[in-house]
């Protein structure tokens, strides 16, 4: 068996564990952007398509026929925590890829790239909690590992940055007053984390 090949295997496993819980769309995720912390401001997702084009090689969008089925690859998630968000047509994925990564081993480093970015897929999907009330409003929360770093006494912790977004899923109008997080550790409210309340913004 070919480098090649199991490469190719080895992204078509990543893509089966990245639509899990929701047939046939994979719904990827935006890293945590430490730059935009705490800046409360209203940011627009990136689009499905464009999150995965940044992943992949630019050779492999260089024909219009690939452009096109990336871009008819857009999907909305049908069941599940993640119903009514934007996702992409697992099938169109993998027939987009398949040409360029299982027959040709020239594009091994560019495939091993791509296996990366699904590996850091699978991860922000294990640390990304979406839940929808029963007034159709969506909170989504990404957590994402910094490493340890020194705090304000000099002290090296474990670091995290949080991606929260709120959505209004239905079509009834809210209006935002304030938001209030609770931090757990281990499944219990951590007493040595502050809990912050963050106003309106």
């Amino acid at each position: 068996m070919s480098v090649a090949t199991t490469l190719f295997r080895t992204i078509n496993n990543s893509l089966r564990e990245l639509r899990r819980g929701s047939a046939g769309v994979i719904r990827l995720i935006e890293p945590v952007d430490v730059r935009r912390w705490g800046s409360g401001s209203k940011q627009d997702r990136i689009t499905q398509p464009t999150l995965l084009s940044y992943a992949l090689p630019p050779w492999i969008l260089e024909t219009q026929d690939s452009r096109d089925l990336l871009a008819e690859s857009l999907r909305t998630v049908e069941d599940g925590p993640e119903k009514g968000l934007p996702g992409l047509d697992e099938a169109k994925i993998r027939a987009l890829i398949k040409d360029a990564f299982e027959r040709d081993d020239r594009n091994i480093a560019d495939g091993f790239t791509f296996a990366k970015f699904l590996s850091a897929q699978i991860a922000l999907k294990r640390s990304t909690s979406v839940h929808t009330t029963d007034e159709l409003v969506r909170v989504e929360g990404t957590s994402e590992y910094l490493g340890k770093q020194k705090n304000h006494l000099g002290e090296n912790v474990h670091t995290f940055a949080y991606r929260m977004s709120i959505e209004n899923a239905g079509s009834s109008e809210f209006l935002l007053l304030g938001r209030h997080w609770e931090i757990f550790d281990n499944k219990e409210v951590n007493p040595s984390i502050p809990v912050q309340v963050v106003p309106k913004g």
